[in-house]
């Protein structure tokens, strides 16, 4: 199968092979395996699933993997606080990536009836497939995985840091699962306009510029 190497970032990558920039666009969008779980509201920021939302916004079909490496259920978690940065050491070679392409192959078929435009969120825990207790269908946690915080700010730049969030885990959200040991998927689609938001305009006055 040919691969590209591409200078940019995820989303941009996908409009690119939307536009034939790599030969026939592509029919579905596979996205990942990332290092490090894409979870909660956190999405937002994610390359990872930036790239499948493209995708949904096209009326394709994207799937998001991400391999968790933080939860405690993995025996590689960081306490609340400590730096993330921490685990960059960890063997990566050890890592369980089989895990996540193995569930990412089973979910294709059941993404593929789903509508049009739906992306698939799977995140799953570094450990054997065997030692995974089944795969959940869980809501978005209110929060990320993973929280930024500026380590250092002087003239011209700014330093951050990230660490593992410490915000209690909600039952039944993305982030508890995967603590429980299990991979988690959550159906998810591209930014739409909010039709049940009602606002006056009525009352905004706008000026023309005279001619």
């Amino acid at each position: 199968m040919p691969a590209y190497a591409v200078a940019a970032s995820p989303a941009f990558i996908v409009l690119l092979a939307l536009r034939g920039a790599f030969g026939p666009p592509p029919e579905i969008v596979l996205s990942g395996i990332n290092r490090g779980a894409n979870a909660g509201a956190a999405v937002v920021h994610s390359g990872t699933v930036g790239a499948t939302l493209t995708a949904s916004h096209a009326g394709l079909h994207g799937l998001a993997i991400s391999l968790d490496v933080l939860s405690p259920a993995n025996g590689t978690a960081a306490s609340g606080g400590q730096a993330v940065a921490d685990l960059e050491h960890a063997d990566d070679e050890n890592r369980h990536w089989d895990s996540a392409a193995t569930l990412a192959m089973k979910l294709l078929p059941t993404l593929t009836h789903t509508p049009p435009g739906t992306v698939l969120n799977l995140n799953v825990p570094d450990l054997h497939v065997d030692g995974i207790r089944g795969l959940r269908r869980a809501t978005l946690a209110r929060f990320g995985q993973v929280q930024m915080s500026i380590a250092e700010a002087g003239e011209g730049f700014v330093r951050t840091a990230v660490q593992a969030a410490d915000e209690p885990l909600e039952p039944g959200t993305d982030l508890a699962a995967l603590a429980d040991g299990f991979a988690v998927v959550t159906p998810i689609r591209s930014p739409a306009e909010a039709t049940d938001v009602k606002i006056n305009l009525e009352s905004i006055v706008v000026q023309t510029p005279a001619i």
